[in-house]
């Protein structure tokens, strides 16, 4: 048996004990919510509750602290404006390394969409991942398609690499070099000198200074890579460990590569250690097999090196592996597809952040995706935001993602907004707070009123 946390739709709390089995979320806004094991999902338990507990065991209390320590950072970063602007969820999320990568991933892929970046023809390729682009497995659903002739994705790439002007591949033979430049810009990759230049100084200013090092080395500005290491050596900012002499060596001879060797595993930065890897190899497939660089960097590296074969295999593999573990660097093979759904809803089952689910998936639901799900994790983001009394940051939340939803002619995905208070008993609480939402932060209530009072009284409406 296992002790559970059991939160009613009534608000009641109570703990009982059910059988010990793996929790398995099922989607449905009816049924009750429960913690269990540390995760956080929807399920019924209906059959399954057992006797009541009270008080919790010492055993319990870890899980229900790191819960409602989860649940304080969720209403930090929420008061701290943690919404749609992936610049301001970068700063908000500094110390979490993953959430960092993600909004860096989600904020590289609405540049490219911004102004119908990513749009040829008919077909607009907004939020589409690697792995997708490059096994062209764009959905057939009409919200992707404008009016006008049919373009076919090949086509529609070959459209934008043109439009973009993005130079020719350089790299492994392979039969779709578009589809690989295309790709290769969705992870970041520089195409020219002085945005590679540009990166590689950002990254120095960010104290990764072996990280801005391997990006010239990757890119093939071996000459890039020695100026810097030149000049991060003579300002004493790293020490002279003998890394110019091997990368100014054409090939490395056995002193040397024993000597890449011992400093490989001596290393803890894992730049450094990437770039030993591939100078004892001088293969960067083995780089790509360890967890030294970040997704986006062995991405590339599968794009650059690997043949067509190789590629689609690793891409498929990567995939399925991020979805299954709930990773979100897998983001940037997903896209915000119907995988992602898949990828973030694991996501929400291992650490209950189901903060961060929704406002990443915001940019495609409804837009060009129209997965339920969403409107679960909305409805319990929303319920959170209400026991916060975070009314104006919901409201916010209602305002902004409304203007998301639109499509290319600007028509809304979603149900329009009521434009004065008109709540009745027998309205769901959750729509009557939605258009409240909209009217406070439009300012169409006078204010004269307490925002808080008029929640308040409207709860009491409709529920009374």
């Amino acid at each position: 048996m296992q002790r559970m946390i059991v939160l009613s739709g009534s608000h009641d709390v109570a703990i009982v004990k059910v059988p010990h089995v793996y929790t398995q979320v099922h989607i449905s806004g009816r049924h009750n919510t429960l913690i269990s094991a540390g995760s956080l999902g929807i399920s019924d338990l209906r059959g399954a509750i057992g006797e009541e507990v009270d008080p919790l065991s010492q055993s319990d209390v870890p899980s229900l602290s790191r819960f409602l320590v989860d649940s304080l950072i969720s209403k930090d970063r929420c008061r701290a404006g943690y919404l749609f602007d992936c610049d301001k969820n970068i700063q908000i999320v500094a110390a979490d390394v993953r959430l960092e990568r993600l909004w860096k991933i989600i904020r590289r892929f609405r540049s490219q969409a911004r102004s119908e970046g990513m749009v040829c023809g008919s077909l607009d390729l907004s939020y589409i991942g690697v792995a997708a682009m490059w096994a062209e497995d764009i959905a057939t659903d009409e919200r992707r398609y404008a009016q006008g002739s049919p373009v076919a994705v090949a086509e529609a790439i070959t459209g934008l690499i043109t439009s973009k002007s993005i130079p020719q591949f350089e790299g492994a033979r392979t039969g779709f070099p578009e589809h690989r430049q295309l790709c290769l810009a969705l992870c970041g990759w520089k195409f020219t000198i002085e945005t590679l230049e540009e990166e590689c100084q950002e990254l120095i200013e960010r104290g990764q200074y072996y990280l801005a090092i391997v990006q010239a080395v990757l890119h093939g500005y071996k000459h890039i890579a020695l100026n810097l290491l030149r000049s991060l050596i003579r300002s004493k900012t790293i020490p002279n460990i003998g890394l110019g002499a091997l990368l100014a060596s054409t090939e490395i001879n056995e002193e040397q590569h024993e000597m890449c060797l011992w400093m490989e595993a001596d290393a803890e930065d894992p730049a450094l250690k990437a770039l030993l890897t591939y100078l004892t190899t001088g293969d960067w497939r083995t780089v790509m097999k360890t967890t030294y660089l970040d997704s986006d960097y062995r991405i590339a590296l599968g794009l650059k090196y690997l043949n067509d074969t190789e590629l689609s295999g690793f891409l498929q593999g990567e995939t399925a592996r991020a979805v299954r573990n709930g990773d979100l660097e897998g983001i940037l093979l997903t896209g915000l597809t119907e995988p992602a759904m898949d990828l973030l809803q694991t996501y929400i089952n291992k650490t209950g952040d189901v903060q961060t689910a929704v406002l990443a998936s915001a940019y495609a639901n409804p837009r060009y995706i129209d997965d339920m799900r969403w409107d679960v994790w909305k409805g319990t983001y929303f319920e959170q935001m209400q026991t916060w009394r975070a009314f104006h940051e919901r409201a916010r939340f209602t305002v902004q993602h409304n203007a998301l939803a639109v499509d290319r002619d600007g028509r809304s995905y979603k149900q329009s907004p009521v434009t004065t208070i008109d709540i009745v008993r027998g309205v769901p609480i959750r729509a009557a707070m939605e258009s409240l939402d909209f009217l406070l932060l439009e300012k169409a209530v006078p204010h004269a009123y307490n925002a808080d009072d008029i929640y308040r009284a409207a709860l009491f409406v409709v529920s009374g």
